[in-house]
């Protein structure tokens, strides 16, 4: 879909967009994270899982190379834990079955940088790298029962740490589209802090979040 979107813009802009852009300082609009996630460091046999994110955020330009953004995010991580295999005892632990699912609230500050124009204004390559200050609000472990449906959730909240304090990096391309700018691109993001507290049933373990993926916006 982001591929057709792409090569949709890009059409567009050959044939209806061939004068250069004007120039805005100032942009807003939504971002939506694909990524996969897990933790590292001294924790369980784990594997990156699938988790989303999306949200609102404002750019400004003080200068057409140079930017600075800032947001708010709804942003799942965690990760998949394999379980001890038990063969052919049922229920059977085997299959990569259990799900460690962590949702956060993020704040993504950053700085971009850009190329000028390309191709008649076209589209630019734009690259972005900052903080991103989180929390924590859930944290649930879930086995999936695949026979009958019903699902077992534990709740680990109380086992984790509600804060983090995220690196964030991205590359990607602004593409001209019908005068707003769409953006579609690669993201990259590396937690500082242990997600286990120390109090909590899971305190043997010291891991932190990592996340990569894909990142597509849409700004005005």
């Amino acid at each position: 879909m982001a591929l057709l979107l792409c090569v949709a813009a890009m059409a567009q802009t050959d044939t209806t967009q061939k004068a250069k852009p004007a120039y805005k300082k100032f942009l807003f609009g939504v971002s939506f994270h694909q990524t996969w996630s897990s933790i590292e460091g001294t924790t369980p046999e784990l594997f990156y899982k699938p988790s989303l994110g999306g949200g609102a955020k404002v750019e400004y330009y003080p200068l057409q190379f140079l930017g600075i953004s800032a947001g708010v995010m709804l942003q799942q991580r965690g990760a998949g834990v394999i379980q001890p295999d038990t063969g052919f005892t049922a229920p059977s632990m085997n299959t990569y079955r259990t799900r460690f699912r962590t949702n956060y609230v993020d704040f993504p500050i950053a700085i971009i940088l850009r190329t000028p124009p390309i191709k008649g204004g076209a589209y630019r390559i734009s690259g972005s790298f900052g903080v991103v200050p989180s929390y924590m609000w859930e944290a649930v472990e879930v086995w999936h029962s695949v026979e009958d449906g019903f699902h077992k959730e534990t709740d680990q909240t109380a086992n984790m740490n509600r804060f983090d304090l995220n690196l964030q990096a991205t590359l990607g391309t602004d593409i001209n589209a019908f005068g707003t700018i769409f953006h579609v691109g690669f993201i990259g993001s590396f937690g500082t802090m242990n997600v286990y507290n120390s109090t909590g049933t899971l305190s043997a373990y010291n891991g932190k979040n990592r996340s990569y993926g894909i990142r597509l916006g849409w700004m005005f």
